[in-house]
C-alpha cells in the first residue's frame, strides 16, 4: 500500500486506541466485570468455565504500575478490542485481494467498514471497555481465520500449526470455542487435504 495510506491507517488506529482508553472506567462497570477484575488480579477462578487465559493475561496487565488496577485490566480489554479491529480489517483485505482488483485506496476504504461498524455497535464498545472474556475469545477465533488465509496464500504448514496452537489457547479462554474450532477443522481438512 502507498505510504500515505499506511500513515493514515496508523493515525486511525491511534485515534481508536485513544478513544477507547478515554472511555475505560476506573472500576467495576457492568455485569461480570467485577468478577473478572478480581480473578485477573488474584489469579482466581471466575464462574464456570473459569477463563484461565484471560485471568493470566489480565494479571500481567494488573502488574503494570500505571493507574488503578481496575483501569489496567479494563485497558487490557480495550487493547484486545483494538487488535480485533485491526484483524477485521486485515481479514477483509485478504478477502478483497482475492476477489477484487481495484485501486489501493478503494480497497483501503472498504477495509475501514468492519472496524467502523464494530465501533458503532454499543455491544462491542461495552465489551471493549470492561474486563470481559468475550473480546479475547472472538480475537482468538478471528486470528485462526486470518492464519488460514495466510496459509492459503503461502502454502506454509507452520501457519496451520500456529492456528492449532491458537485454537488451544481459545479453548483455554472459553470452552464454547469448540463450536467454531471443530467445524473449522473439518472444513479445513475437506478443503485443504492435499496441502496438509
Amino acid at each position: 500500500m502507498p505510504r500515505s495510506i499506511r500513515i493514515f491507517s496508523i493515525f486511525l488506529l491511534a485515534l481508536a486506541w485513544l478513544g477507547l482508553l478515554l472511555l475505560v472506567p476506573n472500576g467495576v462497570y457492568w455485569r461480570d466485570s467485577g468478577e473478572f477484575l478480581l480473578s485477573a488480579f488474584f489469579l482466581d477462578i471466575a464462574h464456570p468455565a473459569g477463563f484461565p487465559l484471560y485471568a493470566m493475561l489480565g494479571n500481567l496487565t494488573a502488574q503494570i504500575p500505571i493507574g488503578p488496577v481496575a483501569w489496567r485490566v479494563n485497558s487490557f480489554s480495550a487493547l484486545l478490542a483494538l487488535l480485533q479491529l485491526l484483524l477485521s480489517s486485515y481479514l477483509l483485505l485478504q478477502i478483497t485481494k482475492e476477489k477484487f482488483q481495484g485501486s489501493q485506496t478503494a480497497i483501503f476504504i472498504l477495509c475501514l467498514i468492519p472496524p467502523s461498524l464494530m465501533l458503532g455497535s454499543m455491544a462491542f464498545v461495552k465489551q471493549a471497555l470492561v474486563a470481559e472474556v468475550y473480546i479475547l475469545n472472538s480475537l482468538l477465533l478471528q486470528s485462526i481465520v486470518c492464519l488460514y488465509f495466510v496459509f492459503r496464500r503461502t502454502k506454509d504448514r507452520r501457519y496451520i500449526l500456529f492456528a492449532s496452537f491458537v485454537a488451544g489457547l481459545s479453548l483455554a479462554n472459553h470452552v464454547a470455542a469448540i463450536l467454531f474450532i471443530l467445524p473449522a477443522f473439518i472444513l479445513l481438512c475437506f478443503l485443504e487435504w492435499k496441502e496438509l
